[in-house]
């Protein structure tokens, strides 16, 4: 266990969750590192979700929405209930591996990082292996963010000052992680574990398969928002145009093939 280790609020977003819901819940009580609290935002779930999370202990704290919101929105939210020292996120279909915390305090401690993500695995609805994303034990960018997009939210270890520094831009519902980390890394690097600690499930009920032809208008308003910072370098301005562009041609030769 780290000596003197930090409290560590890990936020669950849920609406109607159930399906795999206890699996991701217990991937954290399995933990090695246990000096956590979850912040469990239920966000007007119609289904068990709720009877699911208030049926562990005090360590999961439940707060249920009066309403639906957008997801960022959301997570800001249950942003504003966190007291831990780092801030991490876990979706309600995902699973971390046991030493996944305990790997990212490690690695902080031994590097000067406010943000580290671990490699992961691309799983199907029942946890098959599709394949692993692996993050080298370097520093990355905001020009490897923008080549792409490796980070799974689920992965993520952040420092709590941070975030709540930067939050989610609410207009988003599927880019608004990217956008943050492009946001951070503009200035600074993200950490990188190398092995895999986390499962990032996929399944026909996904929010980023759903509304796929979201993509293009969220990435657009990302770039613009990007491209409007006063201090914004040329160099980074020159790459944020070049990726429009190269997602523009992308989605043009696919509309193209499908005619």
């Amino acid at each position: 266990m780290i000596e003197n280790a930090p409290l560590i609020s890990i936020i669950m977003n849920c609406y109607n969750g159930e399906k795999y819901l206890r699996e991701a819940i217990n991937s954290v009580y399995a933990q090695t590192y246990q000096n956590w609290e979850i912040i469990f935002w239920d966000n007007a779930s119609n289904d068990t979700s709720g009877d699911i999370a208030k049926s562990y202990d005090s360590k999961l704290k439940y707060y249920y929405a009066k309403k639906n919101t957008k997801l960022y929105e959301a997570r800001n939210y249950a942003l504003d209930k966190c007291s831990g020292e780092y801030v991490a996120f876990l979706d309600c279909d995902d699973v971390w591996l046991t030493n996944k915390i305990q790997l990212q305090m490690q690695y902080i401690k031994s590097n000067n990082v406010q943000i580290v993500a671990t490699s992961y695995s691309v799983v199907g609805y029942d946890l098959s292996l599709l394949r692993n994303v692996y993050m080298s034990s370097c520093k990355w960018g905001f020009t490897g963010l923008l080549n792409y997009n490796y980070i799974s939210i689920s992965s993520v270890l952040i420092r709590s000052s941070v975030i709540k520094k930067l939050r989610f831009n609410q207009v988003f519902q599927l880019i608004g992680d990217l956008d943050l980390w492009l946001r951070f890394s503009m200035d600074n690097e993200i950490g990188g574990v190398n092995e895999v600690c986390q499962l990032s499930r996929q399944h026909k009920n996904n929010t980023s398969l759903i509304d796929c032809k979201m993509w293009r208008t969220e990435r657009r308003y990302m770039c613009y928002e990007l491209l409007k910072k006063n201090d914004i370098d040329l160099v980074k301005a020159l790459h944020i145009i070049k990726y429009l562009i190269k997602k523009e041609v992308s989605e043009l030769k696919k509309m193209k093939n499908n005619l």
